[in-house]
């Protein structure tokens, strides 16, 4: 460390040797430090064990409920426009999923004639379906 001193118009330096142990007394210490300064010891404090048990209201809860997925051959945009306007007419509730290389459509219906009904009226339009139960 260097010192500064000033004398007049003339500035004059001095080395100062302080060691790390006399500038780490002058730094306060945090509860970090004084953490790490504890000493280790061969023993444990007790402990009390505590067990928590909870009532949870699984009112909100639904139970599984069966969904048929529509598998499909084509993902053009025609396609999918003659599929949308088909699960339309039939008043299916439908979630539809498409990416680049698949189409997902999940059916939310029991109604059996109703999907066997729903795949002969694709096939008109040159869509090849199949379906696959699901719970969820």
């Amino acid at each position: 460390m260097v010192k500064y001193a000033s004398v007049g118009s003339l500035h004059i330096s001095q080395n100062i040797k302080y060691s790390f142990n006399d500038i780490k007394k002058e730094i306060p210490q945090t509860w970090q430090d004084k953490l790490a300064n504890f000493k280790v010891n061969d023993y444990y404090p007790a402990a009390n064990e505590f067990y928590m048990s909870f009532n949870m209201d699984d009112s909100a809860v639904k139970p599984k409920q069966k969904i048929y997925i529509l598998d499909v051959n084509k993902n053009d945009v025609y396609s999918m426009f003659c599929l949308k306007q088909t699960l339309q007419n039939f008043l299916v509730k439908y979630t539809l999923i498409r990416s680049k290389n698949e189409v997902v459509i999940y059916l939310d219906t029991d109604n059996k004639q109703v999907l066997k009904n729903l795949i002969e009226q694709l096939k008109i339009y040159d869509i090849d379906a199949n379906l696959k139960e699901v719970w969820l």
